[in-house]
Parts: structure tokens; sequence; C-alpha cells
């Protein structure tokens, strides 16, 4: 049986634990993606039947007739139990490649909401019609960047996903059909390229979760501290009364029980 003493400081080791956990903090996670592949028209790229299952770039294009979206898939089922802090993830792309041009594109990342396989998505099997159908294939944009390339150079760019976004996959895994990218610039020769996670610089999900504790942990450690304060009262009445000189430890003893009540 644990003594007194063992409860008290197992009491103690889990609130300093939970102390040290406080809410908001969160552990940070960059994931790369489970799948990414990217869907073309293009008959350069292969047509509108190609897979594109072992690219090592995603192209992303909206010229008419040469229409190419990136498709990026986070594996979740590891926080499985988690809830998401703060009010975005970050989602990353390296672009590394496209036509030189002073003017930025502009881009935007969107759930996808129809299933897609990395081995067999194509343009044409994307969803019921061919191609990506706004609210049919993908929902509302989340989030747009103006990409300028060259620019600065090869570089990772970002879009903000929100966290709710990514707790809705969690919790609900058959839900998490991933993301698009979309470069909402239709003039020729503004086309661009991403590195895919066959690449050099892959694909990056960033964000903060915390476990959320399971019910009953705290009715657990209630009756834990119940218990090992009933011991230690029981302890106390069965040893012989201290002498007067030792009052001010039994003032600090005090202190102490009531501080871990008043954390608890």
């Amino acid at each position: 049986m644990r003594s007194a003493s063992a409860s008290r400081s197992l009491i103690v080791t889990a609130l300093a634990a939970l102390a040290l956990c406080p809410p908001g903090a969160g552990a940070q996670a960059t994931l790369t993606p489970l799948e990414d592949r990217y869907i073309s028209e293009h008959p350069v790229l292969g047509g509108p039947d190609a897979t594109h299952g072992a690219s090592d770039i995603l192209f992303a294009i909206t010229t008419p007739t040469f229409e190419s979206y990136p498709l990026v898939k986070p594996d979740l089922t590891p926080f499985a139990g988690h809830a998401v802090v703060g009010p975005t993830a970050t989602l990353s792309l390296f672009v590394g490649g496209s036509f030189t041009q002073a003017t930025p594109r502009d881009t935007a990342v969107a759930a996808v909401l129809t299933p897609w396989d990395a081995d067999t998505a194509t343009f044409n099997n994307f969803g019921p019609t061919p191609g990506m159908q706004v609210s049919a294939d993908v929902g509302p944009i989340l989030d747009t960047e103006p990409v300028l390339f060259p620019g600065p150079g090869p570089r990772y760019v970002s879009w903000m996903v929100p966290a709710s976004v990514l707790q809705s996959w969690i919790d609900s895994p058959g839900s998490n059909n991933g993301l698009a990218v979309g470069n909402l610039t239709s003039h020729s020769h503004f086309d661009l390229i991403f590195d895919s996670a066959e690449g050099r610089n892959k694909p990056r999900l960033a964000f903060r979760s915390v476990l959320v504790p399971e019910p009953g942990i705290g009715a657990t450690l209630m009756g834990m501290g119940v218990a090992g304060l009933s011991l230690r009262r029981r302890k106390r009445r069965a040893e012989p009364p201290e002498p007067a000189t030792s009052a001010p430890f039994r003032g600090i003893g005090r202190a102490r029980s009531v501080t871990v009540a008043t954390i608890w």
C-alpha cells in the first residue's frame, strides 16, 4: 500500500505536470503530407488522364486548357485526442520554378471536399465533373497569398489554415481530404512550380496541439488527493502531540496542505 507521504508526492507531481502545460501552450508539430500530387489537363504534362504519381514537383496553373492544381493531404491520425491550439495552422510549399514575371501571382488554398487517391487521381476523375469545381470539389477559399517569382528566389511560401479545419479532420479522420492550392492568375506564363513530398523541399503543415485528458482523469486525481489527505490525518491523530518548540513547522505544514488544495 502506498504511504501517505508517497500519495502526497504523487498528487504534487501530477499538479506540477499540469502547471507546466498551461492552456494555450501546446507542442509544435511540423508535418509533411501523407499524400501529395497534382492533377492537370495540360497536354505537355500528360493530359487529363495522367496521374503524376511519382512527380517531385507540383504545378499550379489556371490558364484555360492548361489547368493544374496541387493537392496535399496530411496524416493527422497520430493526433487523435488532441486539440489544435491557436486560431490557425500554416501550410508552406516551396516555390522553385516558373516563368520570370515582375507581377505577383495571386494564389489561394481551400479544403478539398471530394475523396482522392494519390496513385489514381487525375484531372478527369477528380470528383463528379472533370477538373476542380468550387463548392463541389473544394470549399471556400481559406487564405490567399501573392507570390512573386523569381522575386527573392526559390523559397517557402505560406497560407493560413483555420485550426477548426484541422480539428475537424482529427475528430473525424474520414473527412480529411486535404487541401488544394490554386493559382488565381490565369495569364499565360504565370505558372508556379512547387516541390512535392518526393522533392528536396517537402510541403509542410505546422500547428500546435495539446492532448486532451480523458474523462475521469480529474476524478482519479481528486480521489488520490482525498485518500492521501485522509491517511495523513489518521497518521497525525495516532502520533503524540508535538512539543511547543515545533509550532513554526506546524504552520509551514498547514500552509503546504492549503497550497495543494488551492491549486487543485
